[in-house]
């Protein structure tokens, strides 16, 4: 059998019921519903900040549970149909396209010149491919090869692929391993995208008896080699190179090392960091065909000979600013139409957040929330608000304010009252203004009074700090 049929076999999955795939409808059919386009819109433009992030994160539950199966799309200037159920990959890029590899992705779309080649490995959808399809169409015999071996993901690529013929991509249903043959593909029921490829026995002596799968989990695959694939595409150059095969980076990497001539090493390479899987250091091998390690981001390893850029894959656990919670009846949120000023509305909205370098905790509940078109604000009506810590609870209560996402802040506007006890003592206060500033873990007002017991004070400042809070003021006599 020559490479040329493998690349074409397809195998079926036991249970393909549960992956969907609409390679057949028009695209516009699957259009997401007017709320859930509201929604991606505004996680789209939540910016980068970590109040931003966190908001998108909110938005991005809430959208889910809205959403179909699947949705047509315009991401990166093209055409998409997006299934973000089953695929964390597909999920990022819907709702937080800003947050997808960015740095992996300039780098690569920084390659585009005439003749220009960049090989996607591990395709996935083809996201990465279609993310950089615009910049290399600029620029005439650019060629995009995206290779992936999982044959519903493979069909959602080769759609995407088709509905952006001018970009060149040209998807190809295999697995790049060591040899040319088949593998066995294990499958992530949760995210496709962990798919991943074995050698040996898959039920139990595997690379690592702790990867050991039953095999209803498992696929054989066509799989060649990437001088193979380099030599069936007619390749005479490789300007960028992703690889992305959750821990098969060696199978597909040190081969090519060993066989590939000078001419033929990619100018920018990004790999996808899996050193629990790997017995050779694939960025050491790479120092000695002239590679160096140039940047290390968050999602990632990048390198090259002049750059080569190393992405480790480290997951952020935790973060000091976060939304941990969320209550929102879909059936009170409202899409207003897209020529209003108002992109999007909810009712009953309750998010957690936490103060910088604080045990402090703010929640803000708010009867509707709302947000404006180039602004990067979220507004809130009749709020209330609780701040709770060591000793401390503090409750807010006004009749609108503002979360300022870029800049991490809460004002409130018009009537605010304060109650609550600070070590045993009661407080009551009243201001027609308090600015809530998460990063400098402070409240401050020009008009604030505050009563603690039977002492009047008017406060400037009120200090958070990791556990204990600070009046900043003077007494009213």
């Amino acid at each position: 059998m020559s490479v040329s049929d493998r690349v074409s076999v397809r195998s079926e999955l036991s249970a393909s019921s549960q992956i969907p795939v609409d390679d057949t409808s028009d695209f516009g059919s699957r259009k997401p519903s007017a709320v859930t386009a509201g929604l991606i819109s505004l996680t789209q433009n939540l910016g980068l900040s970590w109040f931003g992030k966190r908001l998108t994160y909110l938005f991005r539950r809430i959208g889910l549970l809205m959403m179909g199966e699947c949705a047509d799309v315009t991401l990166f200037g093209a055409r998409l149909r997006i299934y973000p159920h089953n695929n964390v990959s597909e999920k990022r890029v819907l709702f937080a396209t800003q947050l997808f590899d960015p740095a992996e992705r300039e780098a690569l779309k920084a390659l585009a010149a005439p003749g220009a080649v960049f090989l996607d490995i591990g395709a996935n959808v083809g996201l990465y491919s279609i993310s950089v399809g615009e910049a290399f169409a600029a620029y005439a015999d650019t060629r995009i090869i995206a290779v992936e071996p999982h044959p519903y993901i493979y069909r959602r690529l080769a759609f995407n692929a088709a509905l952006n013929p001018t970009y060149n991509i040209t998807a190809v249903e295999a697995g790049i391993a060591d040899h040319e043959g088949t593998l066995s593909l294990t499958l992530h029921g949760d995210n496709l995208g962990e798919t991943r490829m074995v050698q040996a026995d898959i039920t139990g002596s595997l690379d690592n008896p702790a990867d050991a799968v039953a095999t209803d989990k498992v696929m054989e695959v066509p799989v060649i080699s990437l001088m193979q694939l380099v030599e069936a595409q007619g390749l005479t150059r490789i300007d960028g190179m992703k690889v992305d095969v959750e821990g098969f980076e060696e199978k597909v990497i040190l081969p090519f090392f060993d066989a590939a001539p000078d001419a033929l090493l990619p100018r920018v390479i990004i790999i996808e960091n899996n050193v629990r899987h790997w017995d050779v250091d694939i960025v050491a091998v790479a120092a000695t065909r002239g590679y160096a390690s140039h940047r290390i981001s968050k999602n990632n390893l990048m390198p090259k000979s002049i750059f080569v850029y190393l992405v480790a894959l480290f997951f952020l656990i935790g973060s000091v600013l976060f939304l941990s919670s969320f209550f929102l009846s879909s059936s009170s949120s409202e899409l207003i139409k897209q020529n209003s000023e108002i992109i999007f509305e909810a009712k009953n909205i309750s998010i957690n957040l936490a103060f910088k370098e604080s045990d402090f905790i703010l929640e803000v509940t708010s009867s509707m929330v709302n947000s404006l078109k180039d602004e990067k604000n979220l507004y809130v009506y009749q709020p209330k608000i609780d701040i709770s810590g060591k000793n401390t609870f503090l409750k807010i209560i006004s009749n609108k304010g503002t979360i300022a996402y870029d800049k991490n802040i809460v004002q409130l506007d018009n009537k605010t009252e304060i109650s609550g006890k600070v070590n045993e003592k009661d407080i009551l206060g009243k201001a027609s203004k308090v600015d809530i500033d998460l990063n400098k873990r402070n409240l401050s007002s020009d008009e604030l009074i505050i009563f603690i017991d039977e002492y009047e004070i008017s406060v400037k400042e009120i200090i958070l700090n990791e556990d204990e809070i600070v009046f900043k003021g003077s007494p009213v006599y």
